[in-house]
Order: structure tokens, then sequence, then C-alpha cells
């Protein structure tokens, strides 16, 4: 029996709807962070009033749930990033114009 089969002989059940708005729904916080994301690797760019090492050793990897995971050179610079990751935050949130930014997280990595 083919599916069309299946289909004729089942008939038409009201109780199921497309999936297309259901994915959509899923997907569209994921967008919105990969759209702040975008903003938010420019503006590390421009972090470097803070701290020259930032630009040269540490990189926005991603931004999931409110917390953006950052990717740092060596140990050293993750204890100093630590020490201003408040700043950091607040200058990446005040330039985004909202709190997009709640936590960042640095991990060791290629920067």
């Amino acid at each position: 029996m083919s599916s069309k089969d299946n289909l004729k002989k089942r008939g038409k059940n009201k109780r199921f709807s497309h999936i297309k708005p259901l994915i959509e729904n899923l997907v569209k916080p994921l967008n919105y962070d990969n759209d702040i994301f975008k903003e938010i690797c420019f503006i590390w760019q421009h972090l470097s009033d803070i701290s020259d090492q930032i630009n040269k050793n540490s990189s926005p990897l991603f931004l999931k749930n409110g917390i953006l995971m950052a990717s740092v050179t060596n140990t050293a610079f993750i204890q100093e990033f630590q020490f201003m990751k408040d700043t950091i935050k607040s200058r990446i949130n005040e330039s985004l114009g909202n709190q997009a930014v709640k936590d960042i997280k640095f991990r060791l990595g290629n920067g």
C-alpha cells in the first residue's frame, strides 16, 4: 500500500497542523542571538579602550541564551579578562542598547 493510499484511507485529521510555524518559532530565538552576535563581534573589535589585550588575545565565539562565550589565547588572559568581565559586558550592552549579554564565559582557545 502506498503512502497516498494510506492518506486516502485515514482522511484528513483536523488535530494536526503544518510544521512550518512550529519550526519558525523554535528557530526565531536562534536567529535573534545570531543577529545580536554579529553586532557583538563588531563591538568586540572596539574594546581596546578597556584593554589592548582584548582584541589581540580573545574573540567572541557565540551567544546563547544571553551567555557570550569568548575564546582566549592563554590562561593568564582568561584570569585578566575575568576581572574586566563586568566592564566588557556593560560596554557591549550599552552599545547594543539592551541587556542581551547576561554573562560572559572565557575558555582557552585560539583567541
